[in-house]
């Protein structure tokens, strides 16, 4: 195995936060709404950009109230509710019932598909790169150029500590 030297990495963690204000400027201008419903959940519930890209309709599991992603960066599975003890829908699962009533794509009844994936284009799941230019220009036009999808994370993470849930 090659020496590698490694590189000092002090100061150089990110520190990207949200205000609930800023997250709302910038999902104001996120087209399509396809997209806009992805910020939500990354903002509610800390997820990655490809574990949402990659979101199937097998991982959401509506009767029970769970969001479930399989496919995460560490290898373990993560699981979200989409509703409180009393049953009633949180904010991620009304973003969930409204990715539900956009899953059907197609013309008209005759031509009409199911698609397998919860954020998708005419049934195919969106390109990273197409995700990409929309948050930047999203960003652009809210007046925060900075900012990062990942931020939202970050907030998550910060917010979650701040309410009292444990980091394991």
């Amino acid at each position: 195995v090659p020496y590698l030297p490694r590189v000092p990495m002090k100061g150089q963690a990110r520190q990207g936060f949200f205000t609930r204000a800023e997250f709302e400027a910038i999902v104001g201008h996120l087209e399509p709404a396809a997209f806009a419903d992805l910020a939500w959940i990354a903002y509610l519930a800390g997820c990655r950009r490809g574990e949402l890209l990659g979101l199937r309709w097998e991982h959401v599991d509506r009767s029970r109230g769970v969001l479930t992603f399989v496919d995460t960066k560490n290898g373990d599975d993560r699981a979200v509710p989409l509703r409180d003890e009393r049953g009633e829908l949180l904010a991620v699962g009304q973003v969930i019932e409204r990715r539900w009533k956009a899953r059907v794509y197609g013309a008209d009844s005759e031509t009409a598909r199911v698609s397998a994936y919860v954020f998708h284009h005419e049934g195919q799941p969106y390109n990273p790169a197409t995700f990409t230019r929309a948050w930047q220009a999203a960003r652009e036009a809210a007046g925060l150029p900075g900012k990062l999808l990942h931020d939202l994370r970050r907030t998550f993470a910060r917010d979650a500590t701040d309410a009292g849930v444990s980091q394991a």
